[in-house]
C-alpha cells in the first residue's frame, strides 16, 4: 500500500495552477463527503494538504489518513489517530506524510502551527525526497536532510500490510490448576525448555528472562488469563 500511495502522488507530478491541471486534485478532495469542517476548498487556496488528501482517497485509505485542508487541522487528527511522531529525528518510511515549519529556529521542539506537508517518497543517505502539492503552485519534489531545521513532525499511518503485521496470536488458555508455567507448557502439548520460555518472555515484555519465579508467575499468569503471547 505504500508504494500505491508513491505511484498515485506521482501520477500527479506536473499538475499546476498556470495551467488549470490542478483542479482534479482539489476536485477530488471536494468530492470526498463529509468534507473537513465543511470547507470546500477553492481552486484559488493553499492545496498541499487537499493534495495528501485526494491521494488517500484515491488509494482508499481514508481510514488511516486524516482528511484535511489545513496542516495544522491534520496534525490535530493524526494526534487523536496516534500516528503523530513529534521527533524530527524520525528516519521517515515511503509514504509517511511530512509536515513543515518555515520559520523553525532550530532550537527546541517546535510546536508552531504547520505551513506545508508533503508525501515521503524515498529516504537515501539521511536525504529525504518528498512528492508535494502546491510546491511553487505545482506538484513537484523537495528534497531535505533527515532531521532538517524545518521539519515539524511526521504523520505515520498504519498501512493495512503493518496492521497484520502486528496482529498477535496467543497461546491456548490454560485451565488447570498447576502453579508450574513448566508443567502448564507441557499440558497443552508447548516447548517448555528454558529457551522457548526466554522467547516467549520476550514476547511479552520480559527482556531479561531469567527463569526467575516472579517471571515465571507472570508467565503463568498470562497463559491461564488466555493472553499469553506466542513469540514470532
Amino acid at each position: 500500500m505504500r508504494t500505491k500511495v508513491n505511484e498515485q502522488a506521482k501520477i500527479w507530478l506536473g499538475k499546476k495552477e498556470s495551467d488549470g491541471t490542478h483542479k482534479e486534485i482539489i476536485d477530488i478532495y471536494n468530492s470526498y463527503k463529509p468534507l473537513a469542517r465543511g470547507y470546500k476548498v477553492k481552486y484559488t487556496d493553499s492545496w498541499c494538504a487537499a493534495f495528501v488528501s485526494a491521494v488517500a482517497i484515491k488509494c482508499g485509505v481514508t481510514d488511516i489518513i486524516p482528511l484535511e485542508c489545513s496542516c495544522g487541522k491534520m496534525i490535530e487528527k493524526a494526534q487523536k489517530m496516534g500516528i503523530w511522531v513529534e521527533d524530527d529525528a524520525y528516519t521517515p518510511k515511503v509514504a509517511d506524510i511530512i509536515l513543515y515549519h518555515w520559520k523553525d529556529s532550530g532550537i527546541g521542539d517546535n510546536k508552531s502551527w504547520p505551513n506545508h506537508v508533503g508525501i515521503v517518497e524515498s529516504v537515501t543517505n539521511n536525504t529525504i525526497k518528498v512528492i508535494e502539492g502546491n510546491l511553487n503552485n505545482a506538484v513537484g519534489y523537495r528534497n531535505i536532510k533527515v532531521n532538517g531545521k524545518t521539519i515539524r513532525g511526521y504523520i505515520c499511518p498504519k498501512y493495512k500490510e503493518e496492521q497484520k503485521a502486528e496482529q498477535k496470536s496467543y497461546y491456548p488458555q490454560y485451565n488447570g490448576k498447576t502453579n508450574s508455567i513448566v508443567d502448564a507448557l507441557k499440558s497443552l502439548k508447548i516447548d517448555s525448555s528454558f529457551n522457548h520460555r526466554k522467547e516467549i518472555a520476550k514476547a511479552n515484555g520480559i527482556s531479561l528472562y531469567l527463569g526467575l519465579a516472579s517471571q515465571n508467575i507472570k508467565l503463568l499468569t498470562l497463559l491461564k488469563q488466555g493472553i499469553l503471547i506466542k513469540e514470532k
